[in-house]
């Protein structure tokens, strides 16, 4: 007797283990725990499909969810005006070369008000350029409210970097529950799962992202947008047993093809019954309930797409295992591509977000599993918000009416380092956003050369959501002035065939891009002084000179830098397509009257090299490092006095880094530079400050310590690691040039290297190195450690320890 009921208390305590199996707190092999709710929106769980993003606070009871879309850009009433600029370009040069900084500057502000080229709403001042660019905006919210228990609620929220879900689960005296939802890649549909191991009462809603009267966290200095009086509708309701949003813009430009935006939800329900009331889907006893939701932009003169939305979610199967499964054969691929292992300790990966984050911040040094954290949850950012367009500011999440700097394609630096990390992390698919993002835009763009230039080629402005002129032309941020940045975004065609060896992308896309952009540099360098050009009107981003204070310049380092670059990479495409020698012989003539670079008397290279303008050191960006951000130049590389110029430009900067710790970006431009030239006590120490400060309890991440949601760093960061552990160039790879001391040993996996050949795994500890290589075809490689070169053999898809 006692034998049988041994037997049936082993089979109860069995049976119950099967059914309360699934229901255990997740821990994620890739991703984060978090033991709290997000106290504001920017503190939010990240899913997205890098066109649809939702950011999960993970209220256990009363969740909110914002939902937002890639094109969701609120239009303003924007002038059609142009910029003159070009009209004047003669005058601007002159002032210029004559000395007359402050003059030159204010003529550009002058020129801007004279020519009506400013936002014209009542409410907004028309005077101040930075209001001409329409904001990124958020979509709406899905509220979930469930049932709460007065009892004591064990509690937690995650994100799976591998599946791209996000989790809120908790424990009460009623039993477990579970709150999961994801961003399809493949459906564009946004997934959410309630389950429990008991039933589930709930009340699902749409609603709009509220107002907040005054500033919203995380604004930059821009006033607070009314978004009441850009709107005719903003109305969330329940349509049958559909939840809809209904959003029409009061404005149109001819930039933005938008007249608002819609979504539509279902709920399903397993078990129990649903009820339609007030706004809200009701849900009583319901052993699962799948809520689906598609959002998309409403084209102009378009009446309502809230139909082919339903209609869509209808023609999909309602199983969130089936869609979860075909998510993940995509995002997963991509996120599990690249791997990294710095030796963690496997306590610090078990803390929660918020436990890493204050250990880090309370240390010298942050956890090694910090660093492992940060490269993780940022790769997991880019590649969730990489789509039809590549990530702005924010990436494709927002919860604020306010986003700062409107959330825009920031090309002077931010835009480059949140897709930093695209090639060498061996997703090049997903470059081809910012390549469609550009060709989408290239007639504006060439529009742009010629009215502000009087150029050939195309300019990209420093700042742009949905219109390609530039409009930062004022006196303290003259982006007009700035031409670098155009050849920095077009340095990534090149480097898309560099990584991934693919000749017809060079010969059809690349190259002759990247012709047309030499054409502008030789209009543009019309002036020579001393047989060298110059380049005016010129401008180092947002920098001036300590003792002119004013934008405008002649000679910005980083415009030699940039111009030197592109005609160098011409002249490579031309050479290995084996067209163009006329073209070849100028480009090479162009090269040889370039302005030298100049050296302080502190020893620091110099930010511009016009006699006259003094450094400003006390400077966030490095600028003027741009020849060293993604490579080793020949003639920095073959230079002593140059390299010890960089070295002490580093320390001056970071000098002022430590009074000012501020944005993230020109910090990983900073340690990129440092990688490259091989000091790995630098890079240390700024792996260390950018994995401690910037990152947020949901692990998105910050432009400020703790401060601005923005995407930046999330790219940046992962390629300064992958620059520490293997920096290559076609046919050479050199091994841990500037692995930081503290890095004792660890792994990293599936890089892809210039040269198209894959670093399948690198492993290191304090006695031996090992690595392997694979390439699709044959090759030769010179691999380099610790000034040991050895030359490989690489054979088609055969791997080479």
């Amino acid at each position: 007797m006692y034998r049988k009921l041994k037997i049936v208390l082993l089979l109860l305590c069995f049976s119950i283990s099967a059914v309360f199996g699934q229901y255990r707190f997740q821990t994620p092999r890739h991703g984060f725990t978090s033991e709290k709710p997000a106290p504001n929106w920017e503190h939010s769980l990240l899913s997205g499909n890098g066109t649809t993003g939702i950011m999960v606070a993970g209220e256990p009871y009363r969740e909110v969810i914002n939902v937002s879309h890639a094109l969701l850009y609120l239009p303003l009433n924007i002038t059609d005006a142009k910029l003159p600029q070009g009209e004047h370009l003669d005058e601007i040069r002159t002032m210029l070369l004559n000395g007359e900084y402050k003059k030159a500057s204010q003529f550009l502000n002058d020129l801007r008000k004279k020519s009506g080229f400013f936002v014209n709403i009542d409410f907004r001042d028309g005077n101040n350029p930075w209001y001409a660019r329409d904001p990124f905006i958020p979509g709406f919210q899905i509220h979930i409210e469930q049932e709460s228990d007065t009892g004591g609620t064990e509690y937690q929220r995650s994100v799976n970097f591998e599946t791209g879900e996000t989790f809120t689960e908790w424990k009460n005296g009623k039993g477990f529950f579970r709150r999961s939802a994801f961003v399809s890649r493949p459906d564009s549909l946004i997934v959410i799962r309630l389950t429990g191991s008991a039933k589930i009462n709930a009340s699902i809603s749409f609603a709009e992202v509220p107002v907040s009267r005054g500033r919203d966290r995380g604004a930059s200095a821009d006033p607070f947008l009314l978004h009441e009086e850009c709107f005719t509708e903003l109305k969330p309701e329940l349509t049958g047993q559909w939840l809809t949003f209904k959003a029409r813009y009061r404005y149109s430009n001819i930039y933005n093809p938008y007249g608002g935006y819609e979504g539509v939800g279902k709920v399903i329900n397993r078990g129990g019954t649903l009820r339609y009331l007030g706004g809200s889907v009701i849900a009583t006893d319901v052993d699962e309930l799948l809520v689906i939701v598609k959002i998309e932009p409403v084209p102009l003169k378009t009446e309502s797409l809230a139909d082919r939305l339903m209609t869509c979610i209808e023609s999909k199967q309602t199983d969130y295992g089936h869609l979860l499964a075909e998510h993940v054969k995509v995002h997963g691929d991509l996120y599990n591509r690249v791997k990294l292992d710095l030796g963690g300790d496997p306590s610090d990966r078990a803390l929660t977000s918020e436990q890493l984050i204050a250990r880090s911040r309370q240390e010298t040094t942050p956890p090694l599993a910090m660093l492992e954290q940060a490269f993780n949850a940022g790769r997991y950012n880019i590649i969730s918000s990489t789509g039809i367009n590549p990530p702005n500011l924010q990436g494709v999440w927002s919860g604020t009416w306010s986003a700062p700097w409107y959330g825009s394609f920031t090309s002077n630096g931010n835009l480059q380092v949140a897709i930093a990390f695209l090639l060498n992390g061996n997703t090049p698919s997903l470059m081809q956003s910012l390549f469609s993002w550009v060709e989408r835009n290239l007639d504006g763009f060439r529009t742009s050369a010629r009215e502000l230039f009087n150029c050939r080629g195309f300019y990209i402005p420093v700042q742009m959501t949905t219109s390609w002129r530039t409009l930062d032309a004022h006196t303290g941020v003259p982006h007009t002035y700035g031409i670098n940045v155009t050849a920095w975004i077009v340095k990534f065609y090149y480097e898309y065939y560099q990584y991934t060896g693919d000749m017809n992308f060079l010969k059809e896309k690349a190259y002759p891009l990247m012709k047309e952009l030499a054409e502008f540099f030789e209009d543009f360098l019309t002036v020579e002084r001393d047989g060298k050009f110059v380049f005016v009107p010129s401008y180092s981003p947002e920098n001036v000179p300590s003792n002119t204070r004013t934008a405008a310049s002649i000679n910005a380092t980083m415009d030699i830098m940039a111009c030197k670059q592109l005609l160098q990479n011409c002249i490579q495409a031309a050479t290995l397509l084996k067209e163009d020698k006329a073209d070849i012989e100028k480009w090479n003539g162009m090269l040889s009257k370039m302005p030298e670079y100049r050296i302080s008397d502190e020893g620091a290279l110099c930010e511009w090299t016009w006699p006259g303008l003094n450094d400003n050191n006390d400077h966030r960006h490095v600028s003027h490092l741009y020849a060293l951000y993604d490579e080793m130049p020949q003639e920095f590389k073959h230079s002593p006095e140059l390299l010890r110029a960089v070295e002490k430009t580093i320390d001056l900067r970071l000098g002022f880094r430590e009074k000012s710790p501020g944005m993230n970006f020109g910090l990983c431009l900073t340690g990129w530079v440092a990688a490259h030239t091989g000091n790995s006590q630098l890079t240390g120490k700024i792996t260390d400050v950018l994995a401690k400060l910037y990152w947020t309890t949901g692990m998105g991440a910050t432009h400020d310590p703790g401060h601005i949601f923005n995407m930046d760093i999330c790219g940046g960061f992962p390629y300064l690691v992958a620059q520490c552990l293997a920096y290559s160039e076609p046919g050479y790879i050199s091994l841990l040039p500037a692995k930081p001391d503290r890095w004792k040993q660890g792994k990293i996996e599936g890089l892809l290297l210039r040269g198209n050949v894959v670093l399948q795994s690198l492993s290191w500890n304090e006695t031996s190195v090992e690595a392997t290589l694979l390439s699709p075809h044959p090759a030769k490689v010179k691999v380099e450690y610790k000034g040991t070169v050895k030359t490989v053999k690489l054979q088609k898809n055969v791997p080479v320890k």
